[in-house]
């Protein structure tokens, strides 16, 4: 470890290194853009390009999913090839530079709207840029601040839930980016994102110095996680079970290339129908490779962290539903007024994220107290804990929808009390799971590993965008109904699963 690691370990504020809250910025910035960005997508599509519920939702959960699952090959890049810090600059870079791309698009040219739904071109490559970016950016970051603790080191806990706390102090941004785009004009909230990621960019260019040698290089280590030679090329043999393993995927996308779903087809159609499919291969091969790569041991924590990826999965479903189905719940079904205060739809955004500024404290505080005292909760039992808080807050929302006349909007506190829930699921969830990935996870694998994890946000924020295409068609109470359901029965299942999981993850608590 050279002087400028050593010097920088030393320094703490409030317990944790003083390198915990460059990361907590820089993350905060990065999310002002992100969900700045997510609550004016579905709104923008279908009021300003006059899309369908149907198409808007095709492309909501096309991109918020995608953008979950290119730190899969983000993770993997920076893991072999490019280190953490120079992924994190990269994507940064490209996010920024596609918030912008969305600005222009959004650009008024005097004609309601009409010409940019005619020439989608610079919507497509900003979303695709963000992606992209947000491949590079989303599981490096995550990776450093496991790194900033060794392990055993009973803050971990904590520290993901400051970090997560800066997560949610950016997420607060459609205070500002929604009444822009809203209430002014859509390129000026776009605009906003778009410097929000460039101030993010800066400070952690300006920051990153104090980070040392922590995630400045590639890991090249052995099979058993130590320093040692980089893992040898795939034989044919593995090369032919990983290509078996991809085929179902890939002869799903073939059938999606020639059944798309939608009458006269575009190029684009096809290429989003055809895309999950493929996904879905790449899924197995990360798999397969995983397999192959890692030794008994770890495979037992490889197949831990798939299988918790799984059962949350159904939680995100439900809770990313924030910015598509519940966006426009509240634009068409809830009471946009407070005290004779009107507001815009995308003000509900910011609910969650504020009540994670005030409670991530109590439950960083909890864990802490808990693993003193040797009666913490496991990883497993947590997030059990968070499926049946989501399950609640669907259960309030059946409750509000009872005995309401067509025509008529609930009261805004109802989308308040779901929220609140669903932010205590969170807590109970989220950041638990990012510490295991970053306590559990091979070393070499590290941040392709989290990107793993990320995959359960992908296959949900898909999910949440067809939720928000069914919402005429199903109603708003039939949604809520089978989301209670399904939420409560993956809780019971992930309880049973409890004393096996522990095992595999060698955790005894």
């Amino acid at each position: 470890m050279n002087a400028t690691t050593d010097v920088s370990a030393k320094k703490e504020f409030l317990g944790h290194p003083v390198e915990l809250y460059l990361l907590f910025g820089t993350e905060a910035w990065e999310r002002f853009s992100y969900y700045g960005m997510r609550a004016l997508l579905i709104l923008y599509l279908t009021n300003f390009l006059k899309m369908s519920d149907q198409v808007a939702g095709g492309i909501y959960g096309d991109y918020t999913g995608l953008v979950y699952l290119t730190p899969l090959l983000g993770g993997f890049l920076s893991d072999r090839y490019l280190g953490l810090q120079r992924a994190i600059l990269i994507g940064a870079v490209m996010m920024a530079v596609g918030q912008f791309c969305l600005m222009w698009h959004a650009w008024p040219t005097g004609d309601g709207g009409a010409a940019a739904a005619a020439h989608l071109g610079f919507l497509y490559l900003g979303l695709i840029l963000l992606i992209i970016g947000n491949g590079f950016f989303k599981p490096n970051i995550t990776t450093i601040v496991g790194k900033l603790y060794e392990q055993g080191d009973v803050r971990r806990d904590a520290a993901f839930s400051i970090f997560y706390m800066g997560i949610n102090v950016g997420a607060l941004s459609p205070l500002i980016v929604s009444y822009l785009g809203e209430k002014v004009s859509w390129h000026y909230g776009f605009m906003a994102c778009g410097i929000g990621m460039v101030l993010g960019t800066v400070l952690f260019a300006w920051g990153r110095h104090r980070l040392g040698e922590r995630g400045l290089r590639p890991e090249k280590s052995g099979k058993a996680g130590h320093e040692g030679p980089a893992d040898p090329p795939l034989t044919g043999g593995q090369l032919v079970a990983m290509g078996a393993a991809a085929l179902p995927g890939l002869l799903g996308a073939v059938w999606f290339a020639m059944h798309p779903g939608v009458e006269n087809p575009s190029l684009i159609d096809s290429a989003r129908a055809t895309m999950w499919p493929v996904i879905f291969s790449i899924c197995v091969c990360m798999y397969v490779l995983l397999k192959i790569r890692c030794t008994a041991a770890e495979m037992k924590k490889v197949n831990a962290i798939f299988i918790l990826g799984a059962f949350v999965l159904f939680f995100w479903a439900a809770y990313e539903q924030a910015g598509s189905s519940l966006n426009l719940f509240a634009e068409r079904y809830t009471r946009l007024s407070v005290f004779g205060f009107e507001f815009p739809a995308g003000w509900y955004q910011w609910v969650n994220p504020a009540f994670i500024i005030l409670v991530a404290p109590v439950f960083s505080y909890l864990w802490i107290k808990l693993g003193r005292a040797g009666k913490e909760p496991s990883t497993p039992a947590k997030m059990s804990y968070g499926l049946f808080l989501n399950s609640a807050a669907y259960v309030l929302m059946i409750v509000a929808m009872i005995g309401l006349a067509s025509g008529q909007r609930v009261g805004p506190w109802w989308l308040v009390g779901l929220y609140f829930l669903q932010t205590c699921g969170e807590l109970c969830l989220s950041p638990v799971g990012l510490s295991m990935v970053t306590r559990i996870a091979p070393v070499r694998y590290g941040a392709m590993l989290m990107g793993v994890w990320f995959l359960a946000n992908a296959w949900a924020n898909k999910l949440a965008g067809v939720g928000a295409g069914q919402l005429e068609k199903l109603g708003p109470s039939r949604l809520f109904q089978l989301q209670a359901v399904v939420l409560a029965v993956v809780g019971v299942i992930l309880v049973l699963c409890i004393p096996w999981l522990r095992k595999q993850m060698g955790e005894s608590r």
